[in-house]
């Protein structure tokens, strides 16, 4: 009966040393899965942040883009404007050029009558000097 008892017991720490074992692995797992569980809610929670983001920057997108066709027809409209009054500068200073051209080509052969005056009233003097 001693023995019996004696091997009752033993077999009642061995069965309590694998109990505990798997109490311990019950605990593992446990904590691996309530980590598991964490790392899951954080990336719901960063999903959920993406999400709403994407969602603003939609809603960004959707209220600027008009505001962006306004501002490239208005810089086309711009541009347009900008050629025509270059257009019209560059006209407007091509006659004035010619305005000018046609004037000092009229002045030309007084210009020239009158170097050819002042040449030989230089020789006059140059021989009134050297008498």
């Amino acid at each position: 009966m001693r023995q019996r008892a004696e091997e009752r017991q033993h077999q009642a720490e061995t069965r309590g040393e694998e109990l505990m074992s798997a109490v311990a692995k019950v605990e593992t797992t446990l904590e691996d899965m309530q980590s598991h569980q964490l790392r899951l809610d954080n990336a719901e929670k960063a999903q959920r942040a993406t999400e709403a983001q994407v969602a603003d920057l939609r809603q960004q997108t959707a209220r600027l883009g008009p505001k962006l066709t306004e501002t490239r027809q208005g810089l086309s409209d711009t541009k347009a404007k900008l050629k025509q009054r270059l257009e019209e500068l560059s006209s407007d200073l091509h006659q004035r050029v010619a305005d000018l051209d046609a004037k000092v080509g009229g002045a030309l052969p007084q210009l020239e009558d009158l170097n050819t005056g002042v040449e030989e009233a230089r020789k006059a003097v140059e021989r009134i000097n050297d008498t």
